[in-house]
């Protein structure tokens, strides 16, 4: 199905297969030449290679370019970090994000005219203490991402049954300290959808704290507006790591 993305900076028009997730992008797409400081360096390496295979002629792509997700699609062009599901619209003017949810603009629109908010809320923890997984927050973190890792937005995945590529939900907060915080955790802001090797890196790898710091600052507005109150320092002790270890 075609797709349209539009800012100051970029106007891009390609396809999303729903078969695998991949979005290619037309040529003479209008780019973003430069980019902004919270690219990872993942999504730098990979925007390099990739401005080097589609050219520039007057700002423009040269060739149509292939990418694993709308995400990588979204931060490779448009030199920032972003939700690519919000970031491109159908012809009937839904994001991605409102065409896999099933919800139609309409109804979002009527939402905030009736002022209801679609934000989440604290959520208050039940009486007997006993912290149960809630699977189905976990499923709508991938689905909400696009199936995307949200790491590094190129990271290609096998496919599942489903058509869907492979992806897991993580914790930022690990669930196991819910009995430090008054609200729950399992809320949407506290999951991130990561590809298989960039979860085990999150829990073992040596630059670990490097990408908590992203996370982090990503997520601690919509923690706070959960309740859930936490600073960088409490976060990496969770990991079992010191912030000197971010340098």
């Amino acid at each position: 199905m075609k797709i349209y993305g539009k800012s100051k900076y970029v106007d891009l028009k390609g396809v999303y297969n729903e078969q695998n997730g991949h979005v290619v992008i037309f040529a003479k797409s209008k780019y973003r030449l430069d980019k902004t400081k919270s690219l990872l360096p993942h999504i730098i390496r990979y925007r390099e290679t990739v401005l080097n295979e589609i050219g520039s002629v007057d700002g423009l792509t040269t060739k149509d370019y292939e990418f694993k997700s709308p995400g990588a699609a979204a931060c490779v062009l448009c030199g920032t970090m972003i939700n690519g599901l919000d970031f491109f619209v159908l012809d009937d003017k839904r994001t991605l994000n409102e065409y896999f949810s099933n919800t139609p603009v309409a109804k979002r629109k009527a939402k905030k005219e009736n002022g209801d908010s679609e934000k989440e809320m604290p959520l208050f923890l039940p009486d007997n203490k006993k912290y149960k997984r809630i699977y189905s927050v976990g499923k709508t973190a991938l689905k909400n991402s696009g199936f995307s890792c949200f790491v590094d937005a190129s990271h290609d995945t096998f496919i599942t049954d489903d058509g869907l590529p492979y992806m897991e939900a993580h914790h930022l907060i690990p669930f196991k300290y819910q009995k430090d915080f008054e609200y729950s955790l399992q809320v949407q802001a506290n999951v991130v959808c990561l590809c298989p090797k960039c979860h085990r890196e999150l829990h073992y790898g040596k630059d670990r704290a490097k990408v908590l710091k992203v996370l982090y600052d990503d997520r601690k507005e919509s923690l706070r507006k959960c309740g859930i109150d936490i600073s960088f320092e409490q976060l990496l002790s969770y990991y079992d790591l010191k912030r000197n270890k971010t340098n």
